[in-house]
């Protein structure tokens, strides 16, 4: 997952770049930026979960269920 974020990263730094977007290439600035933070928010909440406790998950996990419902 740190791989994608990087390579996001040097995309968006890189203004002859071309990601694709729904199977569109592009080289748009604001879409680059968009998808290496899009992909740098899952490694933080990974992060963030590792370190909360078990006792925690159980609430978010019940509250989840609860909602699903």
């Amino acid at each position: 997952m740190e791989a994608l974020v990087f390579i996001f990263v040097q995309a968006a730094l890189d203004p002859n770049a071309v990601i694709e977007i729904n199977g569109v290439p592009t080289k748009d600035e604001g879409s680059k930026i968009i998808a290496a933070i899009f992909t740098g928010i899952f490694p933080i909440i990974g992060m963030f979960l590792s370190f909360a406790p078990s006792k925690h998950h159980d609430k978010w996990v019940a509250k989840i269920i609860t909602r699903l419902s």
